[in-house]
């Protein structure tokens, strides 16, 4: 696509982008921080913007977006703050006295208190003011947030970014180096997530698409990585695993940065799918030069390839992906105590478990274990609903990643051409008995099929849209389009579009089929007797699909009413256990399964534009939302507490109090926000009695440990009394 090529962001195209890289072992990280800065040319790119925008120093508005993934102070998850402050007093120094920190989070961290604004840089240890005592801004990411178009189409911006960020002359990242048992690491791309406001639908963005439209759209100015003290191993992340690295990576180019950061890290720069995606879509500078050694650092160890798949598959199942990162994250529970008892007790029982395994190796192999498990628990679900309870699946609010600024609107044209070619490989083809006429070609499934609908033509279009045709398919998840150009009467006739489907086949989600989703170019024509759609897929985001164009026709028939009708040429990926079988080896079973998979498409189809003209919902699914971890309500929140009261009630376990909410609530809240609460081995949600915990370490303590000790026993009493001997009796 003409859209991926990189956007300049200076008007001097022939002077390289310089990345730097001090190291040194034992230096004071802040000697590093300094070389840093004046290799990669902070002093000169200051000059310039100040210059461009006609500023004087001390009214050069700067704003710094640190890492504040800290969940205990002195951690090596987040950026360290002495040197953020040192960054500060170095700015200060050279004349540029506005500066603003601006703070949000990268993760999610709704499931503890005292997250929000001046909370964790306080408990973290931000002194709110440079090493000379000067006081510093800190701006939330809520605060005043600013609604960013995605390109010049966009009338109704869906991303809203922290003010402070957005209005700065001159933006600059300070994210830290270390791994991610999800993304493979994170580093300076991974750190402007912190930046999008909850006002607006971004917040329910993949991180791919979230970070790459801040790239485009307001992109840091300069990007530094503090690798003084990284953190690796398989969750760098979330467990800190610190190393001595004694490195800062500095560039005017957060790519770039991220680039070497990476090499250092022995890690694929394209392992991460953030920086794949904009690696893809924005690419690095056409020239750059190195400062300092791409050498990786030694003893680095990265999170194994088998983790990164099954925390993904996880995050299938959203739900139990935001209990299992609140469970297995390490938290100071005093400064950041937990607002569920629930999860507390998991979290403490889970981890006090895993430190028990002293060997690294061996702990690696639980956690990547434990993550298969949920892995495959989530994709089982995923499947079940996405064939059987087709209401529980999340929509779409995918935001298009094609950069339409740079479209080239010949290319738009063209769809009608390109895809007209591909409708007359069916020329010639019989229907089957069900109408449908199926030819493949390449692999290609060539598809067209055609109903009569008794509605007249003209009642139909009026409350039909044929430019919204594509979002009126079976399965159809969600989404967004941008309208490129309309006719004299404001009817679409050029746009772009991102749909997300359901797997296709369904059933194919029971074996790891991912959700359908692509990016098309369309063009949409009308006349009195026609209105007619046609697509052309030129962009798969997760890669699911090869193909996916076709049209799509109202045509009045001679009887006056309606006939759709519909004509496409797909190719999806299937799930490697299904590739391997090639069914396609198999033509009349092939051939038996696409014509049942697209009767269910084109029959789902047509029940939903019958849906649209008679004004009922048609769409599948719920919407997603910010939920915390075990809401009220959830799936998951009921389970466990339905099987806690269970086993309380035949074991002889009983609750504490009935005012007990189960949801720990603060002793007090001071003047500052901040919540206290008693201290970390408070009272449980769930006790034992007397009869039933005798003999257990703890005996007033219901833990996950003991729960499923005492069932053991419980089971063996029952076993006994009905004389069946214990397994391994002889």
């Amino acid at each position: 696509m003409t859209g991926s090529r990189r956007a300049t962001k200076s008007a001097d195209t022939t002077s390289p982008l310089v990345v730097a890289v001090a190291e040194q072992s034992g230096a004071p990280h802040t000697i590093l921080l300094d070389d840093a800065l004046e290799a990669a040319g902070l002093w000169t790119l200051l000059s310039s913007r100040r210059a461009s925008l006609r500023r004087r120093k001390d009214s050069l508005t700067i704003a710094i977006k640190p890492d504040l993934d800290l969940f205990a102070a002195g951690a090596p998850t987040g950026t360290t703050p002495t040197l953020v402050e040192h960054l500060i007093a170095s700015l200060r120094a050279h004349g540029y006295a506005s500066v603003t920190l601006c703070d949000g989070r990268n993760k999610p961290d709704r499931w503890l208190h005292n997250r929000d604004a001046f909370c964790v840089p306080d408990l973290v240890g931000y002194r709110f003011e440079s090493p000379e005592g000067t006081p510093y801004d800190l701006a939330w990411m809520d605060d005043d947030p600013v609604p960013v178009p995605l390109d010049a189409f966009d009338d109704r911006p869906t991303l809203h970014v922290n003010g402070a960020w957005v209005r700065a002359d001159v933006r600059i990242s300070f994210a830290k180096a270390k791994t991610d048992d999800a993304w493979g690491y994170a580093l300076s791309v991974a750190n402007l997530i912190g930046l999008v406001a909850t006002t607006g639908d971004a917040t329910h963005w993949s991180a791919p698409d979230a970070t790459l439209h801040l790239l485009r759209r307001c992109p840091p100015h300069f990007a530094l990585i503090d690798a003084g003290v990284a953190s690796h191993g398989p969750a760098g992340s979330r467990v800190a695993h610190a190393i001595q690295a004694d490195t800062v990576i500095a560039s005017p180019d957060a790519l770039l940065a991220d680039w070497i950061g990476a090499l250092k890290m022995r890690a694929d720069p394209h392992v991460s799918p953030l920086n794949a995606q904009a690696l893809q879509s924005i690419g690095l500078p056409q020239t750059w030069v190195q400062h300092g050694s791409s050498a990786p650092w030694s003893c680095w160890t990265n999170p194994s390839p088998i983790l990164i798949e099954a925390v993904r598959n996880r995050a299938r199942w959203p739900e139990l992906d935001r209990l299992a990162v609140a469970v297995l994250q390490p938290v100071d529970r005093e400064a950041f105590p937990y607002r569920d008892l629930i999860v507390e007790q998991v979290a403490t029982a889970l981890r006090d478990q895993l430190q028990r395994v002293t060997d690294d190796r061996t702990r690696d192999m639980v956690h990547s274990l434990l993550a298969s498990a949920l892995g495959l628990l989530a994709t089982s679900r995923e499947a079940f609903v996405g064939n059987i309870t087709k209401g529980d699946v999340l929509q779409s609010l995918a935001p298009i990643t094609l950069d339409l600024d740079r479209l080239d609107q010949r290319e738009v044209d063209q769809t009608t051409v390109i895809v007209d070619a591909q409708a007359r490989l069916l020329d010639g083809v019989a229907p089957d008995a069900r109408g449908f006429r199926f030819r493949t070609v390449g692999g290609h499934i060539h598809f067209g099929a055609a109903r009569l609908v008794p509605i007249p033509f003209d009642e139909f279009v009026a409350r039909v849209d044929v430019s919204a045709a594509i979002r009126y398919m079976n399965d159809y998840l969600g989404g967004s389009w941008r309208v490129l150009a309309r006719d004299a009467n404001g009817r679409p006739i050029r746009q772009v579009e991102r749909n997300v489907y359901l797997p296709q086949p369904n059933w194919t989600g029971v074996f790891g089929a991912d959700v359908i989703d692509v990016e098309k170019l369309e063009v949409v024509t009308y006349t009195p007797d026609l209105h007619r759609l046609h697509w052309r897929t030129v962009a798969s985001p997760n890669g699911s699909a090869e193909s996916d164009d076709g049209i799509v026709t109202f045509r009045r028939a001679g009887s006056g009413d309606v006939e759709v009708s519909i004509v496409a040429r797909q190719r999806f990926r299937l799930p490697n256990t299904l590739a391997a079988a090639h069914i396609e080896r198999w033509p009349g079973v092939h051939g038996e399964l696409v014509a049942d998979a697209y009767s269910r498409f084109f029959d789902g189809t047509l029940a939903n534009c019958r849906a649209v003209h008679e004004g009922r919902s048609y769409r599948i699914g719920r919407a997603p939302t910010l939920d915390g971890v075990l809401e009220n309500g959830s799936d998951l929140r009921t389970l466990l507490t339905g099987a806690i009261a269970l086993v309380s009630r035949l074991l002889g376990w009983s609750s504490p109090a009935q005012s007990h909410p189960g949801v720990m609530q603060p002793l007090a809240i001071d003047d500052l926000g901040f919540a206290h609460f008693a201290g970390a081995h408070g009272g449980s949600l769930v006790t034992a009695s007397s009869r039933a915990s005798s003999g257990l370490s703890a005996p007033h303590e219901l833990t996950p440990l003991t729960f499923f000790a005492e069932l053991g026993r419980a089971v063996g009493r029952d076993l006994a009394a009905l004389g069946v001997a214990p397994m391994g009796a002889h």
